[in-house]
C-alpha cells in the first residue's frame, strides 16, 4: 500500500485548511473500506468520513486507482470530497450531491460530470490556477472561477478513459 499524499491533497486542502482552521483533515491511501468500495463500484475512487465520530476531525479514502486518474480527475474528485468535507462540518449533510452543492456555494467551483464512469472533472487551465494560488500562500477565497469548458469539449469527454493522461 503506497503512503505518499495525492498531490491534489496537499493543494486543495493546502487551499483551504487556513478557512477552517479548527477542522483537522487527514489523507488515508488504500484503507480496507475504500479498495472494497472502488471493487464494487469503479467509479468510487474517494470518501470523506468524520474520524471516529469526532465532528472536527476528517479523513479523506483515497483507492490506490486513484493515482492512475489523469489529473482532471484527480483535482476533480478531490475537489468533490473537500465539498463533503464541508458539507458535514457545516450543515451535517450526508447527501452525495450536497458535496458539488457546497463547493459550489462557498467558493463557486465548477465541477465537470464526464467520462464513462461520469466522475468529477476540472480543466487544465483551473488547476494552473489552483497551484498558482498555492505557490503564492493564497486560499480558495482568492480564486475566482468559472466554468470554462463548452458544451462541444463536454460532449467530448462523455466518453474519455479517464485513466488516459
Amino acid at each position: 500500500m503506497t503512503k505518499r499524499i495525492p498531490e491534489p491533497f496537499r493543494i486543495v486542502f493546502g487551499l483551504v485548511r487556513p478557512l477552517m482552521p479548527d477542522v483537522a483533515i487527514r489523507p488515508v491511501i488504500g484503507s480496507r473500506e475504500i479498495e472494497e468500495a472502488h471493487r464494487k463500484d469503479e467509479r468510487v475512487f474517494a470518501a470523506t468520513v468524520t474520524y471516529q465520530g469526532r465532528p472536527n476531525v476528517f479523513e479523506v479514502h483515497f483507492a490506490k486507482d486513484f493515482e492512475r486518474l489523469a489529473p482532471g480527475f484527480q483535482f476533480g474528485i478531490t475537489i468533490h470530497e473537500l465539498g463533503h468535507l464541508v458539507a458535514l462540518h457545516l450543515h451535517d449533510n450526508h447527501e452525495e450531491s450536497a458535496a458539488d452543492l457546497s463547493v459550489l456555494g462557498h467558493w463557486g467551483i465548477p465541477l465537470e460530470h464526464v467520462s464513462r464512469l461520469n466522475l468529477q472533472f476540472i480543466t487544465s487551465d483551473l488547476i494552473d490556477t489552483l497551484y498558482r494560488v498555492y505557490e503564492q500562500g493564497g486560499t480558495l477565497d482568492d480564486i475566482q472561477w468559472a466554468s470554462t469548458m463548452d458544451e462541444s469539449s463536454r460532449r467530448r469527454l462523455l466518453n474519455v478513459d479517464p485513466y488516459e493522461r
